[in-house]
């Protein structure tokens, strides 16, 4: 990824090495691993485009680390390839190849699929410290998206009535609030929401709705879908009476 303009100040040094201490004597590895992990993460954490950019990378980055965590023997998980699209939305936001370096993973070539990142099988030894430091990384990247998730959500929460997100990759589905009500040109541009009327709490986005109609989707073909659109004004944004944001706590005369 392209590395953008720095907008968040940087944190004192001070600061810094007491989070490296605390995670050396949390996560027990030692003082120069936990600082390469933060200090990766740190950039990974302020370099995102747009808040939905970020969420989306640390999504699959978070399930690629908690794979190898879960079962760290299997090589399928400790190779990433990175002509694979999902790989790809993770390496698109800067940092996001530092924090894989950080934990371990390798730049090399491979002789059918090109490049890929592999984490390397450590001696026994150091089994329990490779799985610490991609637990601190898994641990960091979940922490990091509920405050994000959390503070978009007070943010938005004026216009934004329900959160979704699709129940096919998990991915939230932006629908406008946070670029109509903010103002922000750099804001994510909201998406369609395709609901299963047939089902009590199915929706897809706009990628996996594409997939459904190409026949890759699991969800039944013959269920009914209802095509949300994204906000694009703030016309009737406090429930169902239009009138309730000008006379709040007032009344509204007769027709």
């Amino acid at each position: 990824g392209v590395e953008p303009g720095r907008s968040q100040r940087e944190k004192p040094l001070s600061y810094k090495i007491n989070q490296w201490c605390m995670d050396a004597r949390l996560y027990e590895i030692p003082l120069s691993e936990a600082k390469i992990v933060r200090t990766a993460l740190d950039i990974y954490e302020t370099s995102a485009q747009t808040k939905g950019m970020y969420l989306s990378s640390s999504l699959i980055l978070h399930k690629v680390l908690s794979n190898i965590i879960a079962r760290p023997s299997e090589d399928k998980f400790r190779c990433l390839r990175t002509s694979n699209p999902r790989i790809g939305d993770i390496l698109i936001v800067y940092g996001a190849s530092q924090v894989l370096e950080a934990v371990g993973f390798e730049l090399r070539m491979h002789d059918e699929h090109g490049e890929e990142m592999f984490l390397p099988f450590v001696e026994s030894a150091r089994v329990p410290v490779q799985l610490a430091v991609l637990q601190l990384a898994a641990d960091r990247l979940d922490h990091q998206r509920t405050k994000v998730v959390e503070a978009g959500a007070s943010s938005s929460s004026r216009g934004q009535q329900q959160q979704h997100s699709c129940s096919e990759c998990r991915r939230h589905i932006n629908d406008g609030t946070e670029r109509l009500f903010s103002g922000r040109w750099d804001a994510p541009r909201g998406e369609y929401r395709y609901a299963c009327e047939d089902c009590a709490a199915y929706h897809l986005c706009e990628s996996c709705w594409d997939a459904f109609l190409a026949g890759r989707g699991r969800h039944p073909r013959h269920h009914r879908f209802r095509a949300v659109a994204p906000r694009t004004q703030r016309h009737n944004v406090y429930g169902d009476n239009p009138w309730a944001g000008a006379f709040a706590g007032g009344h509204g005369g007769a027709a």
